[in-house]
């Protein structure tokens, strides 16, 4: 995967729009004096320092990065789930907020002529939008059909972001679980069904770009090695420092020789913050859940 090409920043930065999703998830806004490039699938670390905040910052893949006039302006997408996104999701214009990043590896183009599909299951279809703009970028409006993007969650009500991609131009296809729109099932279903349609016409996909739960990733990579597709997942999970120093983001990983001696717990582990999140999928030993 490709690391990351610039040095992060660590400052203040202010909070320009808050916007409710639905169903506990909410679009954050920053505004900031400058802010490093980022690339597709990193991240960064915010914490509500000003307000005294007693929790550790949240890891928060980067939705938008760039400018707004003459200033920078940063933009996550995240679902409240604990005290600390609880305190993020009240945070209101004006207020201020520390961002560290960006961290973290990105993913990896794919190779010219190779068609790409995107997969994101609930929140996790936010690590993918800048790689959906960076692969429309320069591409025809018929090209850009050639990408496509798949996003799932349990019901109707939990889908994020169709829109910005389907505004992108790509081929946008929806499940969810209950079957309220879309296909029924899960968004893995749904990739092997395009797998096998797209097959079916001659129109092979030559990678897949994953973020979600753990175990809709693992079940995507799992489709993804029975069709002969390479596979980039974007893993998700607490991260306390986003720098690899407190070692609490530690995945198993395969080794090219299981016979060989562990010299250390590093020969088998990997990182998600500094040596992800972005992975190909095949170096992972699945079977863990964060």
């Amino acid at each position: 995967m490709t690391p990351s090409a610039s040095r992060p920043t660590h400052q203040l930065a202010t909070v320009s729009r808050q916007e409710s999703l639905g169903e506990g998830a909410y679009r954050l806004r920053l505004s900031l004096p400058a802010f490093p490039a980022a690339s597709a699938g990193q991240f960064v670390m915010l914490s509500d320092g000003e307000n005294g905040e007693p929790f550790l910052p949240r890891a928060m893949a980067l939705y938008q990065a760039g400018r707004a006039g003459r200033r920078a302006a940063v933009e996550v997408v995240y679902r409240v789930v604990g005290q600390g996104t609880a305190r993020l999701a009240g945070a209101v214009p004006g207020q201020r907020l520390w961002i560290l990043g960006p961290l973290g590896r990105a993913f990896a183009p794919p190779q010219p002529g190779v068609r790409p599909v995107l997969v994101g299951g609930g929140t996790g279809i936010a690590s993918l939008h800048l790689l959906g703009k960076a692969l429309a970028r320069g591409r025809t409006a018929r090209a850009r059909r050639d990408v496509t993007v798949l996003i799932g969650a349990r019901t109707r009500r939990q889908l994020l972001c169709k829109s910005d991609f389907r505004a992108l131009g790509a081929r946008v296809q929806l499940a969810t679980d209950d079957g309220t729109v879309g296909r029924r099932g899960t968004v893995a279903e749904l990739l092997e069904n395009v797998l096998t349609e797209e097959a079916r016409r001659g129109r092979t996909i030559g990678m897949a770009y994953v973020c979600g739960p753990t175990p809709m990733m693992e079940a995507a990579w799992r489709v993804c090695e029975r069709a002969g597709v390479k596979c980039q997942v974007s893993l998700e999970g607490p991260m306390a420092c986003g720098f690899g120093v407190c070692l609490g983001c530690a995945v198993p990983c395969l080794v090219a020789d299981p016979e060989a001696p562990v010299r250390s717990p590093r020969d088998r582990m990997k990182l998600m913050c500094t040596d992800g999140p972005v992975f190909d999928a095949a170096t992972l030993a699945w079977g863990w859940e964060s």
